[in-house]
């Protein structure tokens, strides 16, 4: 059977040299892009994961800086309430303290009952008021050194009260001397 050139090239279909070429070119460019889309979910999965080690590293920094800057505080009302066990409403003392930290917004001397007998600056208007927030009830009830939770004051701003108990030479417990962030 001699098969005649012109029948051949009529022939309707696919050659084996065309096949063969199609699928070594299909799997190239399926290869292509399987590698592709892999090194991008890598990628991104590696950049999330930085950003997040990152992140931690930060906060872990931004903690220790703020427990610091709120030791500091504390220590600072600490002296302050010890300087003022002999006269509580020493308004020198507190100007003096608010004035040499400008991390309070307001420092503050407290009777026992809650009532303010000093603040400064003295143009807040504080003095004469009897305080009954959150901050400041708390503590008179624990009288401890101690820093509140934050709430809403009566500005309608968040506030955060670090506030030291003044105790008078015998043990007799004064009031507090508090200091106000907004």
């Amino acid at each position: 059977m001699v098969i005649d050139l012109k029948e051949k090239k009529n022939r309707k279909g696919f050659t084996l040299v065309f096949l063969v070429t199609f699928v070594l070119i299909l799997s190239v460019v399926l290869s292509q892009i399987s590698s592709t889309i892999i090194a991008y979910q890598n990628e991104k999965r590696q950049l999330i994961a930085n950003t997040l080690e990152m992140n931690r590293i930060n906060a872990e920094k931004l903690a220790i800086t703020t427990d610091n800057i709120l030791q500091t505080l504390k220590n600072s009302l600490a002296h302050t309430a010890e300087h003022l066990s002999d006269g509580i409403s020493d308004q020198a003392t507190i100007d003096l303290v608010r004035q040499s930290n400008n991390n309070f917004n307001s420092i503050f001397i407290a009777g026992n009952d809650g009532m303010v007998l000093s603040s400064s600056p003295s143009n807040i208007g504080l003095t004469g008021y009897l305080l009954t927030s959150h901050g400041v009830t708390q503590a008179l009830n624990e009288k401890r050194p101690l820093i509140s939770e934050p709430y809403i004051g009566a500005t309608n701003r968040l506030i955060i009260l670090i506030s030291h108990p003044i105790y008078d030479r015998n043990g007799v417990y004064r009031g507090f001397v508090g200091a106000r962030f907004t």
